[in-house]
């Protein structure tokens, strides 16, 4: 089978707007970032007006946090261009159930292929249990730039990644929030102590 036809396979099994990799991509974070994904990105996809995940913070840690950065992972594929480069980063309330709730932050950034994205939350939010990183495309007129996932299953067993809504049944997608664990600030007594401890 040719590479076209096999990439025509592809895309009759899984849909149009979704599109697995002929080869992985390494996706390395930061210190101190949340991420469901396993760093390794298998797929590709511009489905939906917004792409998102939704973190619970007690996944990662018992303690509050501050959201201090975002990294988001994009892949521009030759066959697919991109209409733009551009896109809304979000920051939303919200957990699982109720969807992205309340809007805290918006910031618009340009996607760069096979590389993070990475931007400084200023001032820092502080999270609650429960928020949303979306992607939001609205400035394309087809869902781009396209965001990279990984294969593997879902790091808690539920489904944390989700497309216009909708779960995102490949994995995880590349959407990573850097976080302050302590939600305290650099000079409070409170970060020195426990520093000091």
């Amino acid at each position: 089978m040719g590479p076209v036809l096999a990439v025509l396979v592809a895309l009759s099994a899984v849909g149009s707007t979704q599109l697995p990799l002929e080869r992985r991509v390494f996706c390395d974070g930061s210190d101190y970032l949340l991420q469901y994904d396993d760093g390794e990105g298998w797929w590709l996809t511009w489905g939906g007006a917004y792409r998102g995940v939704w973190f619970r913070v007690e996944d990662f840690t018992t303690a509050p946090v501050d959201i201090i950065g975002l990294e988001l992972w994009f892949y521009h594929h030759p066959g697919y261009p991109w209409d733009t480069p551009f896109f809304f980063a979000e920051i939303w309330t919200g957990d699982d159930q109720s969807g992205p709730v309340t809007q805290l932050y918006s910031e618009t950034a340009p996607a760069t292929h096979d590389s993070a994205v990475r931007l400084e939350v200023d001032p820092p939010i502080g999270s609650g249990p429960d928020f949303w990183v979306l992607v939001n495309t609205e400035m394309s007129s087809g869902g781009w730039p396209s965001s990279l996932g990984d294969n593997g299953p879902n790091f808690t067993g539920h489904c944390h990644s989700f497309v216009a809504g909708n779960p995102w049944s490949q994995g995880d997608l590349m959407i990573r929030a850097d976080v302050d664990p302590l939600g305290l600030a650099e000079t409070t007594w409170g970060r020195i102590k426990s520093l000091l401890l």
